[in-house]
């Protein structure tokens, strides 16, 4: 990552996988100096938490993105500074809500930073008559929201809807078998994706990595073999920590079923037995989150089904909301099948249909019916 900025800001820094994280453009001033070791420090402090290089860098980025739009330094920056960048953010480079607010997060954590440090206040005041400030508040900060920030609002997909593109994979495998396509080992393969997906509530990325040794037996159902469950080594990381790894557990016996004939009759077809990738393309390489979601919207699209706001992830959602309306099936176990955090996010992940939600209506006025007659 390189800083150059127009007049005074000459600083060329801290790419954190670099030999020499810090370089100069040309001869250093003081401010030049002081600004290196802060960001220096501020690379260290990162590190220490174990966050991953590519997130410090993003880090490191933004914080010398406001220091070339203000062309000042952090012990000159003002609330102003920090709200005009804010406005341009928002209106020349279309940052969205969420990427806006991130931003805005990361200099207002630096600037702590900075403040808590004894150092630095003394450095700067002693060199410079100034101090770090604190130039983020409520007033020009955009507030976190638990909703769901995204334009597109991604739902559930209703069981016949399921039910529509399961049959529509069924019609193409049989109309690619019988005319001896060459399609025919991609439908198969990609039904079975879709369904592990849904069948797991697994993320894009984490069914793009799976690979097929990551299947687990289940002590409680020895019949099922070796598919009671599967590990999930590339789960969703938070603020640049590593993936986290969770067992998502096998619920329902077709997944045994799917998964086995694929492994035992699809995946032999695609070659390349020294590679453990679960799902291969043709020319043996993993199959990458962009193109499982771009073929996903291109079959539901061939199913007649709707696609423009639709994505894989709705597949989880529908796990997710079809596994809630089980009466036997608590959220916490839900919550550790999906790997969530927070109770939480689980529940806004889930779409009860409006069957489910006109029986536990009626369950409860005719339960409360039964109190007052008994009464």
């Amino acid at each position: 990552m390189q800083l150059q900025s127009q007049n005074k800001l000459k600083l060329v820094t801290n790419n954190v996988n670099s030999a020499n994280p810090v370089e100069l453009q040309s001869q250093k001033s003081e401010e030049e100096e002081v600004l290196i070791e802060m960001l220096h420090a501020y690379t260290n402090r990162l590190m220490s938490r174990r966050l991953k290089p590519r997130y410090i860098d993003s880090i490191i980025s933004v914080i010398q993105s406001f220091v070339s739009y203000t062309n000042l330094y952090p012990w000159e920056w003002s609330s102003e500074d920090f709200e005009d960048w804010s406005t341009y953010l928002y209106q020349v480079r279309k940052n969205g809500e969420s990427t806006q607010r991130h931003k805005q997060n990361r200099i207002y954590k630096f600037q702590n930073f900075l403040i808590e440090s004894k150092h630095f206040c003394d450095l700067c005041n002693s060199k410079f008559g100034k101090k770090p400030i604190q130039i983020c508040s409520d007033e020009n900060l955009i507030p976190h929201k638990v909703e769901d920030e995204n334009e597109e609002k991604r739902t559930a997909f209703t069981r016949e809807q399921l039910a529509c593109l399961w049959n529509f994979f069924d019609n193409e495998i049989l109309q690619a078998y019988k005319n001896k396509s060459k399609k025919l080992k991609t439908l198969q393969r990609d039904k079975v994706l879709y369904l592990i997906i849904y069948y797991y509530g697994l993320r894009v990325n984490e069914v793009s990595k799976a690979d097929t040794t990551d299947f687990i037996c289940n002590p409680r159902k020895p019949e099922w073999g070796n598919f009671g469950g599967i590990i999930v080594k590339h789960g969703k990381s938070t603020a640049g920590s590593p993936p986290k790894r969770r067992t998502v557990w096998t619920i329902s016996e077709n997944a045994v079923k799917y998964i086995k004939w694929y492994l035992e009759n699809v995946r032999p077809l695609f070659g390349f037995d020294e590679i453990n990738s679960l799902f291969l393309s043709e020319r043996g390489t993993m199959l990458t989150p962009n193109s499982i979601t771009r073929n996903f919207k291109e079959y539901l699209k061939s199913a007649g089904l709707p696609y423009e706001h639709f994505s894989p992830h709705c597949l989880r959602h529908s796990y997710i909301s079809h596994l809630s309306e089980k009466d036997d099936v608590s959220p916490r176990f839900i919550q550790d099948q999906v790997g969530h955090v927070f109770l939480a996010t689980t529940q806004l992940y889930t779409h009860l249909s409006d069957a489910f939600v006109n029986r536990q209506l009626d369950k409860v006025i005719n339960h409360q019916i039964d109190r007052y007659i008994k009464r």
